[in-house]
């Protein structure tokens, strides 16, 4: 239903595994793996990793950077 209305409203939305925080500040991007496995994030290919990569231990963490 969520994912329907965020559809209709132009929304982006991307499936995460359960567990998997993802904030935005700015143009800066941060992904926290609060979950009890490891999980993927899904960092665009133009973005500038900086810390981390796409690919979270229990606990890691991500952060990138997108210039729109």
């Amino acid at each position: 239903m969520l994912i329907r209305l965020a559809n209709r409203a132009s929304v982006p939305v991307r499936p995460v595994n359960a567990g998997l925080r993802i904030r935005r500040r700015g143009n800066l991007h941060f992904a926290f793996n609060a979950g009890p496995d490891p999980a993927t994030v899904p960092i665009p290919k133009h973005a500038r990793l900086l810390i981390g990569n796409s690919h979270l231990n229990i606990a890691g963490v991500a952060v990138w950077l997108e210039q729109t």
